[in-house]
């Protein structure tokens, strides 16, 4: 993603971890995947958050996370973004995929990802 970013007429405004296509029903969708492993300083986030407000060529950005305990700290950072985040832990994603429930900033009631995507 640096790369592309770097070269790009329109780069996305962050250096994502991943940009994915996937289809649903006969739509093609693209998210940005991020993996957050570790918390990082609230100046880190302040910029990361900056960065999901200004993005204008994603509807929708999955953040996946090593634990819980990481994916509520990104959920009370990001809350106010006014964009598409959802959040799971990775052991979920990988087990179910598109159907893993996520949490987004507007329902902690958590939905299918796969909906939120279309």
């Amino acid at each position: 993603m640096a790369s592309f970013n770097t070269i790009s007429c329109s780069p996305y405004q962050k250096d994502y971890d991943a940009i994915v296509d996937v289809w649903i029903g006969d739509r093609k969708r693209r998210f940005a995947l991020e993996y957050e492993r570790t918390l990082k300083s609230y100046r880190h986030y302040a910029r990361i958050r900056a960065a999901l407000v200004a993005e204008c060529q994603l509807d929708c950005i999955l953040y996946l996370t090593a634990g819980t305990e990481v994916l509520v700290h990104l959920v009370h950072e990001f809350h106010s973004v006014p964009r598409k985040l959802a959040f799971a832990t990775a052991r979920d994603f990988e087990s179910s995929a598109l159907s893993t429930r996520v949490i987004t900033t507007g329902s902690l009631a958590g939905a299918p990802f796969s909906e939120l995507l279309a």
